[in-house]
């Protein structure tokens, strides 16, 4: 699982990005004039939504402060035991606490995500569990075990929404029936208890059949097209976003599509690792290497050798990158927007 910053390691990332404005800012300056039409300016009054991360709870405080344009956020995430006990980290209910205190709650609507992860005592983790959603969702008693346990920990900790971000079913079809009647059942009790609802769907999700119920908002995760899973590339491109947008025609009732900020760097040795954005520039800084941005994507990217002379390639987004996704999804119809997350970005209000 991903782990938490540390306050010193947070600044030194920040001090090293402003080298980079010294030291790069010929290369970046000359990349981010080319596309002047895709810069935006920040706007107020937008369907905008952000991801909070516990492991990065202050960096991500202190750009949602920052940010006009966001009026929604979900705090991440609620995960369950090895007793399939649903869990919210401590650092989630201090951020929103803090948040409460800093923000006018009129301006913000607060969404509790809930994921398919198991921790266990050992300190070991289970990501995106499929056992755990068959077990969560075999029949109607334990599917309402399940939403009475949801919908008491939003209540009780002051959410006024539900997102639900239960991955990997893949060609599991059994299971994504259970997945429809649990999204049924749930969204008629979120409607009683006055609760939002959004429903986060993967680029691999089986349209043709899985018939989802109008109600919630549905969120399409428009990233992962490169990552950990494969070769080196952009979390997105124009034409990947616009086949998820056309995936989506199906669905009945409100549209959110998810953008990922950030990057990976690949090494020749095999290994893959998530960077920030503030992460991708410190590198960047570090390396001396050129920087270009895609076409296709609008990503930058660039290679480097480190000291034991691997050679590493990094592609990433900046907030050009995210406002041409953007772009390319208002182009297509009148949808949300949701960014994937705060914490390691270095002009989130531009993106707003």
């Amino acid at each position: 699982m991903k782990k938490k910053l540390s306050i010193g390691i947070a600044f030194i990332i920040v001090i090293s990005f402003f080298l980079i404005s010294c030291s790069k800012s010929e290369e970046v300056s000359v990349i981010m004039q080319k596309e002047p039409e895709l810069i935006k300016e920040e706007k107020e009054g937008s369907d905008l939504l952000a991801w909070m991360v516990y492991w990065d709870a202050e960096n991500g405080k202190n750009e949602l402060l920052n940010s006009k344009g966001i009026n929604k956020v979900c705090y991440f995430a609620a995960y369950f035991n090895e007793s399939n006990q649903l869990i919210l980290p401590d650092e989630i209910d201090e951020l929103k606490k803090k948040i409460n205190l800093d923000k006018n709650q009129n301006e913000l609507i607060e969404y509790l995500t809930i994921v398919n992860d198991k921790v266990l005592s050992n300190g070991k983790s289970s990501l995106k569990d499929q056992n755990l959603l068959e077990e969560l969702l075999k029949n109607e008693t334990t599917r309402n075990q399940h939403i009475d346990d949801i919908i008491s920990l939003a209540k009780a900790n002051g959410y006024e929404g539900l997102e639900i971000d239960y991955e990997r079913i893949r060609k599991n079809y059994d299971l994504w029936a259970l997945f429809i009647d649990f999204i049924i059942e749930l969204n008629a009790r979120c409607e009683n208890e006055g609760l939002k609802l959004r429903i986060v769907l993967e680029p691999t999700t089986p349209f043709d059949k899985a018939e989802f119920p109008e109600g919630p908002e549905y969120v399409m995760m428009c990233y992962n097209l490169h990552g950990t899973h494969n070769d080196p590339g952009p979390k997105a491109d124009f034409e990947f976003i616009e086949n998820l947008i056309k995936d989506m025609k199906t669905i009945q009732g409100d549209k959110n599509f998810a953008l990922a900020t950030g990057g990976f760097d690949w090494s020749s040795d095999g290994k893959v690792t998530a960077l920030t954005e503030e992460q991708a520039f410190s590198l960047l800084n570090e390396s001396g290497s050129n920087v270009q941005r895609d076409a296709g994507s609008g990503s930058l990217n660039y290679k480097y050798s480190d000291k034991s002379d691997i050679l590493h390639e990094v592609w990433f987004a900046d907030d050009i990158t995210l406002n041409g996704w953007i772009k390319t999804i208002e182009e297509n119809g009148t949808f949300g927007i949701s960014i994937w997350r705060l914490g390691g970005n270095v002009n989130i209000s531009t993106i707003v």
